[in-house]
């Protein structure tokens, strides 16, 4: 029986640490906030830093890897040779080329360039072409032909097709060898042969064409990539393409057009050149530079014309971020009145003025009673809210027991307060900001987000939480607390008498007792009363509860 109890609630802390971590990574609740969302006014600059710093320690793991651009250039595409002719094209040994003669004298014939470089040229002879230009050949067998005949004879003379020549593709590529092409099929061609570069080792920007044991020409794809400009040097026979080792490469990601890594073309390159390829959209005022500098982590922050003269080294990442700061923000209005709910005003403006471009209803709404909804104060309520769970199920977990009898109790407390976590975890603070300070309003200045709130006039009372029977009630004029509670059926069985949560229409939140006087439009929390005989974490379930009550208006249950 001992075992059995151990096991049992060693599974409930196995699984109550599982949620610790996750919560402590993150996974489960929202991260810890920024000094800006923790109530300290920023800069605009210094704003724009924090924020840079939290993308440079988001990013200061292992740094994701994009695919290297033009890694899906050798598909196949290019592997069929080009059906038009160039008339630059020079004539080779093994070229076919047709030879018709009518009009007094009839012949037709397919003659081969042989390895004299001389075309045989029926009822002529042979004749050189060997290195002339295919747009030539016509001129060349009609002069040749009319030495023998001189009148009453027609020439036609086309090249059929190149001759085959063999180039050996080298260096890496996925499959090195020897391919069979012609002269007019450029390297592309030969490449997408050899299953095309070696994405991890081979170099897009360093490709060697090699004639007699000599460089002809360096091609770097990336001008075919960007420009769509191809390599002029005619390919022969024999040639060799070598494709180089891979150069530096950096990583772009963000706001970009092209989110790849990137090949430089130099050891250390400049962040103009970075911003050419990966094409940063309209939006980008800010790049974050990460990578390794003499061995050690290196995290840069530049704005956009300074990371133009930035030095860029193999395995950084540049992350292209819109973080400027803008003149305007946009805030809502929750009313009902006829007019727009959203506004866009200066960064700095205040309350007033935004209340000055509502036409408020005074016979509808109440004037008197307008809050805010903040998200940077949900963000903290919820912060704080997920800091006392986490408390709470550290004490679950530290919690001992002395016998079997206490083993059991402890295990079913546990299970209660399991799901009683995962409840409160669930919530969402509203973040109201009250705004009017004994009567008068306070003219706080404004932040991007922000949702103004003009109640309704009302004359209703609402009482949630631990009643019989929660509902919306008429104003009782001199009504206390305790009367709107008898109305909702009286207090449940484990009510809190003693403390009740009153929400104001304003936003403000009080704790009062049954004899408080309700006034229009309050909300009326009944929270529970938690059983000290049962539960030896009485205080801290209390606090949070109320916690909730206040940031949610909610009433949370055990």
């Amino acid at each position: 029986m001992r075992q059995s109890v151990q096991r049992s609630s060693l599974v409930i802390a196995l699984r109550a640490a599982m949620m610790v971590v996750l919560a402590g990574a993150g996974l489960l609740v929202p991260t810890a906030l920024g000094a800006q969302e923790a109530g300290r006014v920023l800069t605009t600059d210094e704003a724009v830093r924090e924020r840079a710093e939290d993308a440079l320690r988001a990013g200061s793991g292992e740094m994701g890897r994009r695919p290297v651009f033009g890694a899906n250039l050798f598909t196949g595409a290019f592997s069929a040779s080009r059906a038009t002719q160039d008339d630059d094209y020079p004539l080779q040994i093994g070229d076919k080329v047709l030879i018709r003669i009518y009009g007094a004298e009839n012949t037709e014939a397919v003659s081969e360039v042989d390895g004299q470089g001389n075309l045989f040229v029926p009822g002529v002879g042979p004749t050189e072409v060997l290195g002339r230009r295919a747009g030539d050949l016509h001129r060349l067998v009609e002069a040749e032909v009319r030495k023998t005949y001189t009148s009453n004879v027609k020439v036609y003379a086309a090249l059929l097709s190149p001759g085959a020549i063999g180039i050996y593709v080298t260096g890496n590529v996925v499959r090195p060898g020897r391919y069979l092409g012609s002269s007019l099929d450029d390297i592309l061609f030969y490449l997408d042969q050899a299953g095309g570069i070696d994405g991890l080792r081979g170099s897009f920007r360093s490709v060697a064409l090699q004639r007699g044991g000599q460089t002809v020409e360096t091609v770097d794809l990336y001008d075919f990539l960007l420009d769509g400009r191809l390599p002029r040097t005619p390919l022969k026979d024999g040639d060799v393409v070598v494709v180089g080792p891979r150069g530096p490469v950096v990583q772009a990601v963000g706001n970009v057009a092209a989110p790849y890594g990137f090949e430089l073309n130099r050891d250390v390159a400049l962040g103009g050149a970075v911003i050419r390829l990966a094409r940063p959209d309209s939006t980008v005022t800010n790049v974050a530079l990460q990578g390794v500098r003499d061995g050690a982590p290196f995290a840069r922050y530049y704005t956009l014309d300074e990371f133009v003269s930035a030095e860029i080294r193999d395995g950084d990442q540049a992350t292209f971020r819109a973080d400027q700061i803008g003149a305007t923000i946009t805030v809502a209005v929750e009313a009902n009145v006829g007019a727009p709910s959203l506004y866009v005003v200066p960064r700095d403006a205040r309350l007033t003025e935004v209340l000055a471009l509502i036409p408020i209803d005074a016979s509808s709404a109440d004037p008197d009673a307008i809050y805010i909804r903040r998200q940077s104060v949900a963000r903290q309520q919820k912060e704080a809210l997920r800091e006392s769970l986490n408390r709470l199920e550290r004490q679950v977990l530290t919690s001992s027991s002395q016998n079997a009898e206490q083993a059991t109790l402890q295990r079913t407390e546990a299970e209660l307060l399991d799901r009683f976590i995962q409840r409160a975890r669930d919530l969402e603070p509203s973040g109201i900001v009250s705004v009017f300070d004994g009567g008068t309003l306070t003219d706080i200045q404004l932040e991007d987000g922000d949702v103004v709130v003009i109640p309704d006039r009302t004359e209703i009372i609402s009482v949630a939480g631990e009643v019989i029977a929660p509902g919306a009630f008429a104003l009782i004029p001199d009504g206390s607390l305790r009367d709107y509670v008898d109305r909702a059926g009286g207090f449940a069985e484990n009510a809190n008498e003693a403390k009740l949560v009153v929400r104001k229409k304003n936003g403000t939140t009080v704790q009062v007792g049954q004899g408080y006087r309700a006034e229009a439009g309050d909300q009326i929390l009944v929270l529970p009363e938690v059983d000290k005989r049962f539960f030896a974490l009485t205080k801290d379930i209390g606090q949070i509860v109320f916690q909730a009550a206040l940031s949610t208006a909610t009433v949370l249950g055990i």
